[in-house]
């Protein structure tokens, strides 16, 4: 057998069904199947609190890693953020990473737009100070909410402290990785700054995945970092065929599709890499997103087309998909958050029965039970040549 490939993460998605008694038992489930980690929202109006559940999965599992997908500025200040990764990371035994974002359902709910982002890289760098253990100075860190008093003139205090820190942390612990979140060529470039891994929200097509992976590593470079040093994330959907035509199965992906293509578009301009057709499949939905069934069955197709869902997507047999996987795995990814259908949809237990046995163990280096040896991932690349 080779090696693993790439880690290989899932999402807790439960929009549908947000009780937090069948979350942790899904990630009961997820740990029995061999995932590597997953990912769970922290979107306060539509998924109970992220730090919470993380800390119930932790306390239910033994060996899954977890994450939060994603924690926003505006909703959390940077200390607390990071007060509650360091807690979980005690309580875990290190299974705890923490990924950041601009903002996407946490802000709508409240009205309000994602993040600007030098304010996100401002809050990005605070957390990770923070779970560094540095001690950062006051005026730097002190609250500009609406409302908020510098000082201690109106607290009664002889003394206070000289700066703000996780003062309770346990160093020994290992420091909590920060991930950012990224899609358009500016954060991109901020996250090789920051970050200590990039998730990338650009789908599954080789050339656009490349340049997301230089944008940050330029941005790592500008900065003076290595950009060796910084890990890569791909949100990536994956529908395992029966032998058919995929029809069904590209379908059933159509809300990740659409959910990772929004952020392409977030602020209504195409950001970053995108070909002429790409961009007019994207400035198609505009306005058709409906953040109602984000992540849902119910979320529609509004402009994506065929070709582009196949670009974005990777829909077929076990060896083609595992080839598709490999190709992106040679570019840099060293993780994948592998999505299918969501749990509203009555498919979605078969499609993710064919992923944990026809693609995970090949992934993760395992030897499969009935599904594609590496072998066969080689002789998908040359037909596919």
């Amino acid at each position: 057998m080779s090696g693993p490939i790439a880690e290989c993460w899932t999402s807790i998605v439960r929009f549908h069904d947000p009780r937090p008694a069948g979350i942790v038992e899904v990630a009961r489930t997820y740990e029995r199947e061999g995932w590597d980690g997953a990912v769970f929202a922290d979107s306060q109006s539509i998924a109970p609190d992220v730090f919470v559940m993380l800390t119930a999965i932790a306390m239910s599992t033994d060996r899954l890693r977890f994450t939060t997908g994603v924690t926003v500025p505006l909703t959390r200040q940077p200390a607390v953020v990071a007060s509650a990764a360091a807690a979980i990371q005690e309580v875990s035994g290190g299974r705890m990473q923490l990924a950041l974002g601009r903002g996407d359902t946490a802000l709508a709910y409240l009205g309000l737009s994602p993040t600007r982002l030098a304010t996100f890289e401002k809050f990005a760098t605070q957390v990770k100070r923070y779970l560094a253990g540095e001690t950062l100075p006051l005026p730097e860190v002190a609250p500009v909410m609406e409302g908020a008093v510098h000082g201690f003139e109106d607290l009664a205090v002889g003394n206070g402290p000289d700066g703000s820190s996780l003062i309770w942390m346990d160093r020994a612990e290992p420091r909590v990785p920060v991930e950012i979140a990224a899609t358009g060529p500016k954060a991109l470039e901020m996250a090789g700054r920051v970050g200590d891994r990039v998730a990338l929200m650009v789908g599954a097509d080789p050339e656009r995945v490349a340049w997301a992976i230089e944008r940050v590593r330029a941005g790592a470079r500008d900065a003076g970092r290595d950009p060796d040093s910084l890990g890569f994330t791909a949100f990536t959907s994956v529908a395992v065929t029966d032998g058919g035509d995929g029809r069904r199965e590209r379908e059933l992906v159509v809300p990740f599709v659409a959910v990772g293509s929004r952020f392409r578009v977030m602020d209504r301009k195409v950001r970053g890499f995108a070909s002429d057709r790409d961009r007019k499949v994207l400035e198609g939905m505009l306005d058709t997103y409906d953040i109602s069934q984000h992540a849902q069955g119910g979320q529609g197709r509004g402009g994506l087309d065929e070709d582009y869902i196949s670009a974005y997507t990777i829909v077929g047999e076990p060896a083609y998909c595992l080839e598709r996987l490999q190709r992106l795995a040679d570019l840099g990814v060293d993780r994948f958050v592998l999505s299918h259908s969501t749990p509203d949809q009555p498919e979605h237990e078969e499609m993710r029965a064919r992923l944990v046995h026809e693609v995970l163990p090949t992934m993760q280096g395992r030897e499969p039970a009935g599904g594609v040896h590496f072998g066969e991932i080689a002789s998908a690349r040359s037909e596919s040549a």
